[in-house]
């Protein structure tokens, strides 16, 4: 059994009583040894950050690795946990970056961060706009995360250290600031 397991960071989210709440994504090869390790809900655990570098090597040798290539990721044969049934082996792949980005687009929120963010993406949104005329937020949001990622198409993303960092930084950005606003809305205090 290892002593960690890699995960990737999904949401965050704010509980009534404080609770930060966080749901973390596990590799289905790594699933037998996150049950062993997680043992019960309940079960104190220590999270860090993995440096960036660290996650693109990972990210790449995931993508290379047999399983990856032939479009099988793994996961028939892993134990379910024993209070949850059995996930199909689609259920458990892993998103690459492009449907991540893809998704992340498609939410309205994510434009709304675009659009007013003071950390220089509201005015590259309205520079996209000029761009890419009249489109709808989703597709303006794509082409705003292709710009300033530096790539042609989503995909590239996963293979551009500079545009995975920058792609990371700006989803871990609009993280915080989602969650500082459901942690408004959820006091009634202005975010």
């Amino acid at each position: 059994m290892n002593a960690a397991v890699l995960a990737s960071y999904v949401k965050m989210s704010t509980l009534v009583d404080g609770t930060m709440r966080i749901v973390l994504d596990v590799d289905p090869k790594s699933a037998p040894d996150a049950f062993t390790l997680l043992g019960s809900p309940g079960t104190p655990i220590a999270i860090a950050r993995i440096t960036d570098a660290a996650a693109v090597a990972h990210d790449r040798q995931r993508h290379e690795t047999p399983d990856a290539l032939s479009g099988q990721d793994g996961a028939a044969g892993v134990p379910a946990h024993p209070s949850r049934p059995a996930a199909a082996p689609s259920d458990r792949k892993a998103l690459p970056i492009a449907s991540k980005v893809a998704l992340r687009c498609q939410d309205p929120d994510f434009a709304g961060f675009l659009r007013t963010d003071p950390s220089g993406f509201a005015m590259e949104w309205e520079r996209t706009k000029r761009i890419v005329g009249e489109r709808s937020d989703a597709e303006t949001a794509e082409a705003f995360v292709k710009r300033w990622c530096g790539v042609e198409r989503k995909r590239d993303i996963a293979t551009d250290d500079n545009a995975l960092r920058l792609w990371r930084e700006m989803d871990r950005d609009f993280q915080q600031w989602a969650g500082s606003r459901e942690l408004a809305r959820r006091t009634g205090k202005a975010a």
